[in-house]
């Protein structure tokens, strides 16, 4: 993935990278030129646990979808757990 850094306006490929702080995982890249880091998400174990519940409804709702039996309570339910995500993301990288 190419990115610009806002730093010294230079294109390079991003090369994601984790750091561990405690129970807070930090989801970085850094400008291979200046060394100045993006973050990209900082997530906690719930969080985490958040992700996995998203990513096996996602499929689930694939498979489903495939077999023609999706509802609207199927795509309501994954609904929920993404607006849940999103919310705990927010909170979480707001308080950086």
């Amino acid at each position: 993935m190419e990115a610009r850094c806002d730093e010294c306006g230079r294109i390079f490929t991003a090369a994601p990278q984790t750091r561990q702080e405690g129970e807070i995982e930090t989801t970085f890249f850094a400008c291979v030129h200046c060394g100045r880091e993006c973050v990209v998400c900082r997530t906690d174990p719930g969080i985490r646990v958040l992700q996995a519940q998203v990513e096996r409804q996602r499929r689930r709702n694939g498979e489903r979808q495939r077999q023609g039996e999706l509802t609207k309570r199927h795509t309501g339910h994954m609904r929920r757990k993404v607006n849940q995500l999103r919310a705990g993301l927010d909170a979480l990288n707001r308080a950086e």
